[in-house]
């Protein structure tokens, strides 16, 4: 019995053990290079190197691949592909190892692009303008676009493309522009020109002569012209200024501090003509149109002469607006400065009464004008101009007048500078009164 059982054991122990696998045959591991390959649509042959292994073959189940061996390696050839991309394989294999190739195809065949036609593509127009028609073909949607910086060019839909509608061009000078077509796959441009006007380029001026007294003073000259026009000073004359605007221009002079008459040209084109504008300004008096604008008056005690009241006096023409404590000036116009002395008495009122013009400090008198290391003291007439002062000179002799009604000045003056040139003319309105 006990042998029995030992054998029974013994076979149970057995039938666990197990299959036994049979021996390599010697043809060993595969190794390819390259592991994968890709074509062209147009297909071509390429070749996979067997590095290491014995005793393979290659094969393919797919139709549209060939593979052909030979010593160590072998090549895959793939067909024309006219159709959309494809993956295939290559099996290598041998009694010890299989590896698998992957080729892969790009797809061919035509590939269509939607088509987009204009015509004309260049379009012309006269001076006058109007409207053309462009016709489109597109197997897609299509938009047309004007540069967003054109203003005289529209674009409406009309089949079987759209119209081109062009303003009439008023200058002288020929203008174009691009219009694009696009249906998301084309771009066309379409080439819009336009002819420039033919304008008459006469040029009229009136006056063509101007004649200004000694003082600030301004006139105006009319242009006709169907051309733009500029109107010039000769560089160096400094004494005239041009504002221009659409039809006219304005000739301003400063004062004529000369011993003698000047005069220059102007000289007004508009590229095709030429005209010019004599000016002529005489020397001598110089008369100041009343000045109704901004009036400061500080007055203080003993500043410069103990026992005595001192009114710094600044006069504007209307042209001229001041700011802060520190007269800040900007425009363009006329200035009086005016170094008044009184007796003591009211600080908030300028008194009444004629003051000539004199080189002592006294009461009663207004102080003569002088240069003080390089700047304007005491009693002047300046012209501003963008505030700046482009020309000035000093009261020395003469007589100032003032009156006061309800805080109304009127101040008058008729001096002469220090060349005895008379200079006139007056300020009426309200002052601020600085104490």
């Amino acid at each position: 019995m006990t042998a029995l059982l030992s054998i029974f054991t013994a076979g149970m122990v057995g039938c666990g053990d197990p299959e036994p696998q049979p021996a390599p045959s010697g043809d060993g591991v595969i190794a390819l290079n390259p592991a994968s390959l890709e074509f062209e649509a147009a297909g071509e042959t390429k070749t996979v190197n067997v590095t290491e292994g014995k005793n393979w073959n290659a094969t393919t189940t797919d139709g549209w691949l060939t593979v052909s061996e030979s010593e160590g390696s072998f090549t895959v050839t793939a067909a024309e592909n006219n159709s959309d991309g494809r993956t295939g394989s290559v099996t290598v294999k041998n009694a010890d190892d299989t590896k698998t190739v992957t080729v892969t195809q790009k797809a061919g065949g035509t590939i269509v692009v939607p088509s987009l036609t204009v015509d004309p593509a260049q379009l012309d127009f006269t001076a006058e303008g109007g409207t053309r028609e462009v016709e489109i073909t597109s197997e897609l949607s299509w938009n047309a676009t004007v540069p967003a910086t054109v203003d005289w060019i529209e674009v409406e839909p009309s089949a079987p493309g759209f119209s081109v509608i062009v303003e009439q061009n008023t200058l002288s000078t020929g203008r174009n522009a691009v219009i694009t077509v696009e249906n998301g796959e084309t771009a066309k441009a379409v080439t819009v020109t336009q002819q420039g006007a033919v304008i008459d380029p006469s040029l009229t001026v009136d006056p063509a002569e101007l004649s200004f007294g000694a003082g600030r003073s301004s006139a105006t000259v009319s242009v006709t012209s169907r051309l733009e026009w500029t109107a010039t000073v000769p560089v160096g004359i400094d004494w005239i200024e041009i504002t221009q605007s659409q039809n006219d221009f304005t000739v301003s002079v400063i004062p004529n501090s000369q011993t003698g008459p000047r005069n220059a040209t102007i000289t007004v084109g508009n590229g095709q003509t030429t005209k010019t504008v004599t000016v002529t300004q005489q020397a001598g008096d110089m008369v100041i149109p009343k000045m109704t604008g901004d009036g400061i008056i500080w007055s203080m005690r003993d500043m410069l002469t103990p026992g005595m009241f001192y009114y710094a006096v600044d006069l504007y023409s209307s042209g001229i607006t001041t700011s802060g404590e520190d007269k800040t000036i900007e425009g363009t116009g006329d200035w009086i400065s005016l170094d008044v002395f009184t007796e003591p008495g009211d600080p908030a009122v300028l008194p009444s009464g004629t003051y000539p013009v004199s080189v002592y400090m006294e009461p009663g008198v207004v102080y003569a004008g002088a240069r003080d290391n390089g700047e304007d003291t005491h009693s002047w007439y300046h012209t501003y101009l963008d505030g700046a002062v482009n020309f000035g000179t000093p009261f020395r002799t003469g007589e100032v007048t003032v009156s006061n009604n309800d805080g109304v000045y009127t101040i008058s003056f008729d001096v002469r500078d220090h060349e005895n040139y008379r200079i006139t003319g007056s300020y009426e309105g309200r002052v601020r009164m600085i104490y």
